[in-house]
């Protein structure tokens, strides 16, 4: 059986809601050890956050927090006091990487990598460190709207829309843990640690496509299309016999004309499809009305046509193809019961890791305060009485 890559790092994370949890997730899914460490008077805002399991709000049944925090041992920490730095020094001291995203400003990680010049630090906030809108107060969709995505997502004659779900969270931990490997492959090299500072507002400013270099060449705004693809035609969802399926010619539209059944296909040059967009959806609405999505789907990949079906959430656990990767994985917690959770985006050849739970608050304590640490359970009770842990 094979080792997962990062079986041998230890991460600290003190993070909130999405981006620094989701960052530390991915490690944790790598193989590394993550020590998530809250606050002791509630824990991560995540908590809080929901969707709650039978509707009722509980600071352990938060679907959200259950999912980001998968993999991980949870301690609590006030290292806001100085016993509590002095606590959160001692365990950086033997980490290899510390990710947070409690804002510019929160933490002195110069002064954290003074005592452990191996350490990687990686911070997550909305603007980055510098810059006039560093100490403005950020959120998901203020990243999406400075960013440049909102403005290219919905129709052209209504307001512009947010992508659905925290994105931008999630995008910057996902560059998070990247660099945070990369900077590991450094340090190796090197001998010191690096600090890296991600910008949400960055992250989705970076995946713009062709919309910024377009304008940098010819000064273009790229408009809003709704369904369709921004350049080729025909690509664009529109309704089946019982749904919505996404129909593609990429690029052959003489096949893509074939397997429609359009009549007179040559009528429209390849030049032209995307004008006459409307014209053409006109001819595709009622035969698509014939079939089901999942028969256009089949079908239209047996033509190597990239077609898809718009599947809802309740549909992806039982779709053949999840189910065949394993991907969805029912995880047991003591509090909020058996609740099914998507597994890692990426699956490591030869090695096979239990997906874990996340952990209940300050659940890991006395493993790592006094495993790790040496503490004794007296000290741990005057710490809980000092409301530092």
């Amino acid at each position: 059986m094979e080792s997962y890559p990062l079986s041998d790092v230890r991460v600290i994370e003190l993070g909130e809601y999405v981006s620094a949890p989701y960052a530390a997730k991915l490690l944790a899914d790598l193989g590394a050890s993550v020590i998530k460490v809250e606050n002791p008077r509630g824990g991560d805002e995540a908590r809080r956050a929901g969707p709650f399991i039978d509707g009722i709000p509980h600071p352990e049944k938060s679907a959200l927090f259950l999912h980001l925090n998968t993999n991980k041992k949870g301690i609590t920490l006030d290292f806001r006091t100085e016993t509590g730095w002095a606590l959160l020094a001692q365990l950086i001291s033997r980490a290899d990487i510390l990710v947070g995203n409690l804002g510019p400003g929160a933490l002195d990680y110069l002064k954290l990598r003074a005592g452990n010049p191996r350490l990687i630090t990686v911070s997550i906030s909305c603007f980055g460190e510098e810059g006039p809108y560093a100490a403005y107060r950020g959120a998901d969709i203020v990243a999406q709207a400075l960013g440049g995505v909102m403005k290219l997502t919905g129709f052209p004659d209504r307001e512009p829309l947010k992508i659905a779900g925290p994105q931008g969270e999630y995008l910057a931990g996902l560059n998070a843990a990247l660099v945070a490997m990369a900077a590991l492959h450094f340090r190796d090299e090197s001998g010191h640690g690096q600090h890296i500072e991600i910008s949400s507002m960055e992250c989705m400013a970076s995946i713009l496509e062709g919309a910024l270099t377009g304008f940098a060449y010819d000064g273009s705004q790229r408009r809003r299309d709704g369904p369709r693809h921004p350049t080729a035609y025909p690509s664009t969802i529109l309704p089946s016999k019982d749904g919505f399926v996404h129909v593609d010619a990429s690029g052959d539209w003489e096949t893509f004309a074939r397997f429609m059944g359009i009549p007179e296909p040559e009528r429209f040059k390849p030049e032209e499809l995307r004008e006459r967009a409307d014209e053409i959806d006109a001819l595709l609405i009622p035969r698509l009305a014939e079939r089901s999505r999942e028969e256009w789907f089949h079908e239209a990949q047996a033509w190597r046509l990239p077609f898809a079906m718009v599947l809802s959430v309740d549909e992806l656990p039982p779709d053949p193809q999840f189910q065949a990767r394993g991907f969805f994985t029912e995880i047991a917690h003591p509090v909020a019961g058996p609740l099914l959770q998507a597994g890692a985006p990426f699956q490591v050849k030869g090695a096979r890791r239990p997906a874990g739970r996340a952990p209940l608050l300050g659940e890991h304590n006395e493993e790592v305060y006094r495993g790790m640490l040496g503490y004794t359970a007296q000290e741990l009770s005057q710490l809980r009485g000092m409301g530092v842990i």
